[in-house]
C-alpha cells in the first residue's frame, strides 16, 4: 500500500496578463478522475472559505483550485485599499481567465468544470476562457438587478446600492463590506460596478454588453444553479431564476430550488452550501452531477415545480 497522502494541498500564486499575483491553493488528489474544478468565490469572500468543499471534491479524485481575487485576502498587495485600483472587469479578464488558462495549461484534455459562489457564477461568463469550460454549477448565483427581490425588499436595496455604498466607497476609499456581514472588504471600483450592476436590468452581464467582456454567448456547456427558500435576502429565487439567460446558448439548464427542510436541516441561506454538514446531501448530489451534467434527475425533492424561463430549454429536477 502506497504511503502517499490521498490528497496533496499545494500553495501556488498565478500571475496574470496585467502582472498582478493572486494567491491560489491546489487540492491535488492521488488518483485524478479527469476533472478539474476551478471555485469561483462570492463577493468579499475568501478562498479559504471553500476549503472543505474543495477537500471533499479532491477526496473523489477531482483536482480543485481555489483562489482570492485581486484586493482579496491573500492577494491583497497592501494592508490597505485605500485608492487600490481594482474593476470588477479586471476580476474576470483577468483574475478568473488566468485560473481558466492555468488549469487547462496544467491539466489539458480534461472536463474543466466550474463552481460559482454568487458573483462567482455570474461573472464566468466575462472571461474569454469560459468558451473551454463544459460545466457551471452556480450556487446561489444571481442577477442582482435589484427590482428582482420583492416590493417590500427594494427600499431597503435602493438605499444600500445606490445612497450608501456609492457613500462609504467617496468617504473611505473602499468599500467596508465587513460591516455588512461579508467577510471581506471590497477595492472602491469594484463595489460601484457592484452598484452600477444591480441598477441594471441584466445584472451583471449588463454592465459587459458592449465591450470585450461580453463572452457569455460563446458559453455552450452545462449549467446548474441552486437557489434556497431561506435565502431571500441575498439570492431569492427571482433572482437566480434570471440568471439563466446570462447563458443562452448552453446545451441544458437545470434549476434546483430546495428547502433545508427537504433535506434535513435547520439552514441553508446564502453561504452553508459549502458548510461540511453538506456532505451527505448536497456536495453528494452536485459531486454526482459535475462527473456527469447531462443527468437529469436527483434524489432531493425541490421546493417547489416552478420552470424557470430561459432562451434554451431547462430541465427542472425533482
Amino acid at each position: 500500500m502506497s504511503d502517499a497522502p490521498a490528497i496533496r494541498t499545494e500553495d501556488h500564486t498565478i500571475i496574470t496578463r496585467d502582472k498582478t499575483m493572486l494567491a491560489a491553493k491546489l487540492f491535488r488528489p492521488r488518483d485524478h478522475n479527469n476533472h478539474t474544478v476551478l471555485i469561483v468565490p462570492a463577493m468579499g469572500m475568501p478562498q479559504h472559505f471553500y476549503r472543505h468543499y474543495a477537500q471533499y471534491l479532491a477526496e473523489q479524485g477531482c483536482v480543485v483550485l481555489t483562489f482570492d481575487y485581486r484586493g482579496i485576502a491573500a492577494s491583497k498587495q497592501n494592508g490597505t485599499l485605500w485608492g487600490y485600483k481594482a474593476h470588477m472587469s479586471q476580476w474576470a479578464s483577468q483574475d478568473l481567465q488566468s485560473m481558466l488558462k492555468w488549469l487547462t495549461r496544467q491539466y489539458p484534455g480534461t472536463h474543466l468544470t466550474v463552481v460559482g459562489h454568487s458573483l462567482g457564477g455570474h461573472l464566468v461568463g466575462a472571461a474569454a476562457h469560459s468558451k473551454h469550460v463544459d460545466a457551471i454549477l452556480g450556487v446561489s448565483a444571481q442577477s442582482i438587478y435589484w427590482k428582482h427581490w420583492k416590493w417590500w425588499q427594494q427600499p431597503m436595496l435602493y438605499c444600500f446600492w445606490f445612497i450608501l455604498l456609492p457613500l462609504l466607497c467617496q468617504v473611505m476609499g473602499y468599500f467596508p463590506s465587513s460591516w455588512f456581514g461579508l467577510d471581506e472588504n471590497l477595492p472602491k471600483h469594484v463595489a460601484l460596478d457592484w452598484a452600477r450592476a444591480a441598477k441594471n436590468y441584466s445584472g451583471t452581464r449588463g454592465i459587459f454588453m458592449g465591450n470585450p467582456y461580453d463572452h457569455y454567448d460563446a458559453f455552450t456547456g452545462y449549467t446548474r444553479f441552486y437557489s434556497f427558500t431561506d435565502n431571500t435576502l441575498m439570492a431569492p429565487k427571482a433572482s437566480v431564476d434570471a440568471i439563466l439567460g446570462f447563458y443562452p446558448n448552453a446545451t441544458n439548464q437545470q434549476r434546483r430550488h430546495i428547502s433545508p427542510e427537504s433535506i434535513g436541516v435547520e439552514a441553508i441561506g446564502h453561504s452553508r452550501f459549502f458548510r461540511p454538514q453538506m456532505k451527505e446531501t448536497l456536495w453528494q448530489e452536485s459531486f454526482a452531477w459535475l462527473m456527469n451534467p447531462a443527468m437529469v434527475s436527483v434524489p432531493a425533492q425541490d421546493a417547489d415545480d416552478n420552470e424557470a424561463t430561459s432562451a434554451k430549454p431547462i430541465a427542472q429536477v425533482s
